[in-house]
């Protein structure tokens, strides 16, 4: 899910000229909504899900799900038509609004492009 993130949205905002500040994760926003959709749309146990440990340089340590290879496209779709369109600018406006022009930027970029399925 973080390379995915990467990719999706902290690569071509970087590209643009913003940074994302130490200790924004829109990945767990995302983690949050995602595990949320799967239980209820797919009858998914996401606590049955393996975990493995990531400790941050602050030293905080969490236990991000492991997602099989099989959930890619249902992931990628929920990103790009859920996540996106529904909690990305909230996402930036409640943690760093100086992010918001490029966030309004990217999100006309996905806009004209198709969901992947």
């Amino acid at each position: 899910m973080l390379n995915e993130l990467i990719l999706g949205i902290i690569a071509p905002m970087e590209q643009k000229g913003y940074t994302l500040p130490e200790g924004m994760l829109p990945d767990i926003s995302e983690g949050k909504m995602f595990c949320k959709w799967l239980r209820e749309a797919k009858g998914v146990d996401t606590d049955a899900l393996p975990t493995y440990k990531h400790t941050f340089e602050d030293g905080r340590i969490v236990h991000p799900k492991l997602y099989p290879i099989s959930l890619m496209v249902d992931f990628r779709n929920h990103f790009y038509g859920t996540w996106i369109p529904q909690r990305m600018i909230g996402y930036f406006a409640e943690r760093d609004a100086k992010a918001l022009p490029y966030v309004e930027a990217l999100m006309l970029e996905y806009q004209q492009q198709p969901v992947i399925s």
